[in-house]
């Protein structure tokens, strides 16, 4: 080959040394970046490239996106608090934030083994006023205070609603949450009840006392008193009288029901209680009323929530990564 051809060639060499370097040592360095898991109640610390949201950050998200109460009940009551996120979508009668009141009493010694939710700690334990079997109230409780109640003042029922609770039982009975007219006790409407075999039932009834005998329940199929974790939910529609129940994340029984549900209006009826029902006359199905054992996490929404939102708040106890788009 001429001298003067082979020039072209060795520079186009050394051309291709000289990129081939360069590709080397300028490469972009990928997957590198990490960000600071912005919720505090999660222990992870930081992830690389992703987020984690917990089931707590999820029922925090659907009370910004629908209204409604949100609660985390710890223990002692010292470090109580209510996160409600209150988007005046509900009416107070007076007018003023709802907090939680002070008059409940929960076994401070006893925290649960296990959590309902990653990285989220703390949790109220309900010794209960009651024994297991046959209704007995046991020494020194007092029925009516070995319970929680959220509502300091009386809360107007909105026309759709949801509520959602994060328990822990080994005993097959107890009131998880109910809507009475007094704020510990008496005429309750609806309630969401663990019957005798462990199922869950949500029970509804036309009037305060029950005397009329017209009342429905729509019942679980799964059972709850196996000292796991589980998540509650249930729904009602005042126009269709539709109802349903949720165990951990699906949708196990709908039905419309025979009874209408009283709705208080009065300016001193409807408090949201936790624990125990008082004025245990005329219900579809009966268990002892005190609920013995965990809770953590209770939320009431001022809309229905989708079979999509409760799965998702369930999907989450393990934590889930990225944010959620929905």
């Amino acid at each position: 080959m001429p001298k003067n051809e082979r020039l072209p060639l060795a520079f186009t060499a050394v051309l291709v040394a000289i990129l081939a370097v360069l590709g080397l040592t300028l490469r972009p360095t990928l997957g590198s970046w990490s960000a600071q898991v912005t919720n505090s109640a999660n222990s992870a610390g930081t992830a690389k490239g992703e987020l984690v949201r917990t089931c707590y950050d999820e029922m925090q998200r659907s009370t910004e996106d629908y209204g409604g109460y949100l609660y985390h009940f710890h223990t002692p009551f010292a470090r109580a608090t209510n996160d409600s996120l209150d988007k005046t979508t509900w009416a107070a009668t007076n007018g003023t934030a709802i907090k939680p009141n002070q008059t409940w009493n929960v076994d401070t010694s006893q925290q649960a083994p296990t959590e309902p939710c990653v990285g989220v700690t703390g949790h109220a334990y309900l010794k209960g006023g009651n024994a297991t079997t046959g209704g007995a109230i046991q020494s020194g409780l007092s029925s009516t205070r070995t319970t929680i109640n959220t509502t300091q003042t009386p809360v107007t029922m909105p026309t759709q609603f949801t509520t959602e609770t994060w328990v822990r039982t080994s005993q097959a009975q107890g009131t998880i949450v109910v809507n009475s007219i007094f704020g510990n006790y008496d005429r309750p409407v609806w309630r969401v009840q663990v019957l005798g075999d462990g199922t869950v039932a949500f029970q509804v009834r036309k009037a305060p006392l029950g005397t009329d005998l017209v009342y429905d329940q729509v019942r679980s199929y799964s059972r709850i008193d196996d000292g796991e974790w589980h998540q509650v939910v249930t729904t009602w529609d005042f126009t269709t009288k539709e109802m349903s129940i949720a165990i951990d994340g699906d949708f196990e029984a709908a039905k419309v029901s025979k009874s209408d549900l009283y709705r208080f209006t009065g300016a001193n009826e409807g408090y949201i209680r936790y624990g125990y029902t008082g004025g245990n006359n005329n219900w579809p199905a009966t268990s002892p009323d005190n609920f013995l054992g965990y809770m953590s996490f209770a939320a009431v929404y001022p809309t229905i929530l989708s079979a999509q939102d409760v799965a998702r708040h369930w999907e989450a106890r393990e934590g889930v990564r990225g944010w959620t788009v929905h």
